[in-house]
């Protein structure tokens, strides 16, 4: 939701229509203004990450953290009588 302060232009741009219709046919797009390093496709031999976890070579950012770490700390709290929502 845009804010209604702003004269926000619903219709496309000319880039937009071009993105919008190579996907509809199914080519390829190279989106040089993709800001997510682990969904720019960019190409590493696997044994240039050692991980332990899997998930930490994708960065999807939760601005409230992790919910399995908050769900712990939530935990710790309980085991000390105290109520914390994760």
């Amino acid at each position: 939701m845009f804010s209604s302060r702003l004269p926000w232009q619903s219709q496309l741009n000319r880039i937009s229509e071009a993105v919008q219709q190579r996907r509809s046919q199914g080519k390829e797009i190279l989106d040089l203004t993709e800001s997510n390093p682990t969904r720019a496709g960019l190409q590493y031999p696997p044994s240039a990450l050692t991980l332990a976890d899997p998930r930490a070579a994708l960065y999807i950012p939760e601005p409230a953290g992790l919910l399995e770490a908050r769900e712990s700390i939530s935990a710790y709290y309980s085991a000390r009588r105290q109520t914390v929502s994760p």
